[in-house]
């Protein structure tokens, strides 16, 4: 039985292209079975600002749950209508479609961003400069973004290995597969990165972050 009234997904590509992006770093997406008729939207966050956001996602096009989960996080759930079906796909891969295009590309970068992304100020010497980290164990998506980016003038280091497979890094978190770090800090890539994401870059903390890392640069 469906409890809630659900609405079907507007269509719009650039807001499909953000979604998968997001959906991609960091939301879990399903079917209970073959035959259902429902898509299943989770993510577990201790940040508030992380909840708002899938509230403003998802809220348009069907009810969203939050309760508290057992270690004090909260649960975000949403069940949506099949035409969501684009989300259930979990490949470590920027879709085809996304990358030719400007606007797609921006803004599943900027998807993925708020999902995986640090935008920040690091000190150097007696000064502090912004950088840009996007840190992953999907190489595939990784890659293409760094292809992207240099392909559009921003200029990258290649992708550096933070943490191997089976390792704890400082902060006491382990992985189950290489990690990977792509960074973005000279000042002409960075303004040309804000100016492109800000249309797109919907989550308040990253927002917040960038406003700080802009004014830096």
């Amino acid at each position: 039985a469906i409890e809630y009234e659900r609405r079907p997904f507007s269509g719009d590509e650039i807001e499909k292209a953000y979604l998968i992006g997001f959906r991609l770093g960091d939301l879990n997406i399903r079917m209970d079975l073959p035959t259902s008729q429902t898509i299943h939207v989770r993510c577990g966050t201790t940040v508030p600002a992380q909840v708002d956001l899938i509230r403003g996602l998802f809220e348009p096009y069907g009810h969203v749950n939050t309760r508290i989960g057992t270690h004090g996080e909260t649960q975000v759930e949403c069940s949506l209508d099949m035409s969501f079906d684009f989300l259930l796909p979990k490949d470590d891969r920027v879709p085809e479609w996304v990358t030719p295009n400007d606007q797609f590309f921006w803004a599943f970068l900027a998807g993925y961003m708020d999902a995986e992304g640090y935008i920040g100020l690091i000190r150097n010497k007696d000064r502090r400069r912004a950088v840009v980290e996007i840190a992953s164990c999907q190489l595939g998506i990784l890659q293409t973004l760094w292809n992207g980016l240099n392909a559009r003038s921003l200029r990258c280091p290649d992708l550096h290995l933070k943490c191997r497979s089976g390792t704890t890094d400082n902060r006491g978190n382990h992985h189950n597969c290489d990690f990977y770090v792509l960074h973005i800090s000279r000042k002409a890539s960075l303004d040309t990165l804000f100016r492109e994401i800000e249309p797109f870059l919907k989550h308040a903390n990253k927002r917040d972050a960038m406003t700080l890392a802009w004014d830096n640069v």
